[in-house]
């Protein structure tokens, strides 16, 4: 949309007017009001706005295409990400109209713009004119990461709010507000918040976020392979290994509701379990998890790619 009377999404316009967008996706908006500042959300004279954990693509304005703040206004930004937002003919996602950072703060955000770093230096944020920040699939709207996104894990966990208006619906207001899947926030080995509108879950077998445990995401375990601190870490262990190699046959060709929770570990049965099964069973295997052993035990990591690259038709 386009706002013609403020901001092309959300704007805050009020002496002592207090806003908030938590979890919340922004794409598509402009304006084209206020000389065109604030394409998707504006704050001005003196109100508060606070902006966590959301993604914001794909939106325009002459200033601040992802938001913009003036010098009467407070606007405290924090785990979001900014992405393909042009002012003018420039990426100038985030726009303060005074100098330096004055009442806007910005911290644990990423955004497609290195001149960001000069009015906002913390080493918390991400500010590239090359940021990829890993999307699923920008062009169906989806705004999910995958597993090689440099924006999981390196989040203020604190600053997640408390869901205090049960948005998941499960009758629990003191847990943290869900992400924008209404799913849990604080996830994963370090229990470290990701940047963005949508969490990461690292226990998921689905490294890729495409709904399908297939060859892709076995070609992102592979490439973290022996990787202290990565979402193909499924156990927790601190290692991508072969437990975590198993977990991931045990979902081959699963679609569609993937689970959340790899339990420990544990190698899950059911049909899907059963196809991987039947793959390494035809090697001279019982069990995947024999399978596995034995890859880490007889072959290094170039050997093993290729070896799984003939088997899986990678």
């Amino acid at each position: 949309p386009t706002g013609y009377q403020g901001a092309g999404a959300i704007e805050a316009d009020a002496n002592g007017c207090v806003v908030a967008a938590h979890n919340s996706l922004f794409t598509n908006n402009s304006t084209a009001y206020f000389g065109g500042k604030g394409g998707a959300v504006a704050n001005r004279t003196s109100s508060t706005f606070y902006i966590n954990s959301c993604t914001f693509y794909n939106n325009n304005a002459t200033d601040g295409a992802s938001m913009y703040s003036t010098t009467a206004a407070t606007t405290h930004v924090r785990n979001t990400i900014c992405k393909e937002n042009v002012s003018g003919s420039i990426a100038d996602a985030i726009d303060w109209a005074g100098s330096g950072s004055g009442g806007m703060t910005v911290l644990y955000t990423a955004a497609d713009d290195s001149t960001l770093s000069t009015p906002f230096p913390s080493t918390t944020n991400i500010f590239s004119n090359s940021l990829d920040p890993g999307f699923a699939d920008p062009a169906t709207n989806n705004f999910r990461l995958i597993a090689s996104s440099p924006c999981i894990d390196v989040g203020d966990k604190t600053s997640a709010t408390t869901d205090v208006f049960d948005v998941d619906n499960d009758g629990v207001t003191s847990e943290k507000e869900p992400d924008l899947d209404r799913l849990e926030r604080v996830v994963g080995c370090g229990l470290i918040l990701d940047m963005g509108a949508y969490e990461f879950f690292n226990d998921c077998q689905d490294l890729s976020n495409d709904g399908t445990v297939d060859s892709e995401d076995l070609a992102l375990l592979l490439g973290e392979w022996s990787s202290s601190s990565s979402p193909a870490d499924f156990n927790c262990d601190g290692d991508v290994d072969g437990t975590d190699l198993a977990i991931l046959l045990g979902g081959w060709n699963q679609t569609g509701d993937l689970p959340r929770n790899c339990e420990g570990g544990a190698f899950r049965g059911g049909s899907e379990g059963q196809s991987a099964l039947f793959i390494v069973q035809g090697m001279g295997f019982d069990t995947v998890s024999g399978f596995t052993e034995w890859l880490e035990g007889e072959m290094d990591t170039a050997d093993m790619l290729s070896y799984l690259q003939t088997v899986f038709g990678l």
